[in-house]
Formats: structure tokens, C-alpha cells, sequence
């Protein structure tokens, strides 16, 4: 860290059966303390959200599907097709304003 960054805090209330869970989870994780152990463990439990929710899994059907859409050849856009483009153009002019 830093000398300029500056950490923050987060006060949680626990029972106190859960603080005694966390603190002998926390022994047995070889964390240095409960704060270590709850740093550690969010962490861990963020990164996997972050990842699951940030990635696409297909089926192998879906990823078929995929790689034969992506080979097709560019097709030029219909009429309809520039219509909404040029709809979306105008809306997102007019959403900047």
C-alpha cells in the first residue's frame, strides 16, 4: 500500500457464537486474525462472483451455434436494419443533451 492510499472500515455486529466460529475458522485457516480471515474469505468469495458474472458459458449446442454464426459471411444491413440504426443515432444525440 501506498503511503498516500488510505484503507477503510466496515463494523459488522456478530453473535457471539459466530465470532467464536470465525475466530476458530480463522485459527484453522492459519490466518493472523478474524479481520485477516474475513479479508481473506470475501476476497475469495468477490473474485468467484465477479468471475461467474463476468463470463459466459455455452453448451456445447450453444457453441456450435456461435462458431457457425461467426463463420457466416457479412451480410449487408436491410432497410429495417438502417432504419433502427439511424433511430438509435438520433436517441442516444438526443440522451447526451
Amino acid at each position: 500500500m501506498t503511503a498516500t492510499a488510505q484503507s477503510e472500515r466496515i463494523d459488522l455486529r456478530l453473535s457471539h457464537e459466530m465470532k467464536e466460529r470465525w475466530e476458530r475458522a480463522a485459527e484453522i485457516a492459519g490466518a493472523p486474525s478474524v479481520a485477516g480471515f474475513v479479508k481473506m474469505a470475501v476476497t475469495e468469495r468477490a473474485e468467484a462472483l465477479l468471475r461467474e458474472h463476468d463470463s459466459l458459458t455455452l453448451s456445447a449446442e450453444g457453441s456450435a451455434w456461435l462458431l457457425d454464426f461467426l463463420r457466416e459471411p457479412v451480410r449487408e444491413p436491410t432497410p429495417s436494419m438502417r432504419r433502427a440504426a439511424e433511430m438509435h443515432r438520433q436517441l442516444s444525440r438526443a440522451a447526451e443533451r
